[in-house]
C-alpha cells in the first residue's frame, strides 16, 4: 500500500467551494502565503477576489493619517506633544520661550 500524502489536494473547485464564504480581507490576505497551499489554492483565492470585486464588494479603507497635535502656548513657556509609547500615548513636554527665541 502506498504511503498517504501528508497534505490533501483539492481541486480547484474543492478550494472554490471551501473558501466562498469566506471575507474579500482574508482572501487578500491569503495572496500573501502564495505558493504555500498549491496552484489550485492559489487559483481559486485570486478566482474569488476578483468574483467578489465585480459583485461591489470592496475592502475596507485604511485608518486616516495621524495628524500632528498643535503647540500650545503657556505664558513663557512652548507646550510640546511627543508621541511616545506604541498606541499613540504622548508626552507633553514644556520647553521655555528663551530657548526658541534669543
Amino acid at each position: 500500500m502506498a504511503p498517504k500524502s501528508l497534505t490533501p489536494t483539492h481541486s480547484f473547485d474543492e478550494w472554490v467551494c471551501r473558501l466562498e464564504g469566506k471575507t474579500l480581507v482574508f482572501l487578500t490576505d491569503q495572496r500573501k502565503i502564495s505558493g504555500m497551499n498549491g496552484k489550485t489554492y492559489d487559483d481559486a483565492i485570486v478566482f474569488l477576489i476578483n468574483k467578489k470585486m465585480s459583485e461591489g464588494e470592496k475592502l475596507p479603507s485604511p485608518p486616516p493619517r495621524k495628524r500632528a497635535l498643535e503647540e500650545e502656548d503657556d505664558g513663557d513657556f512652548i507646550v510640546e506633544h511627543v508621541s511616545s509609547g506604541p498606541k499613540g500615548a504622548t508626552i507633553r513636554v514644556k520647553t521655555p520661550r528663551s530657548v526658541y527665541t534669543s
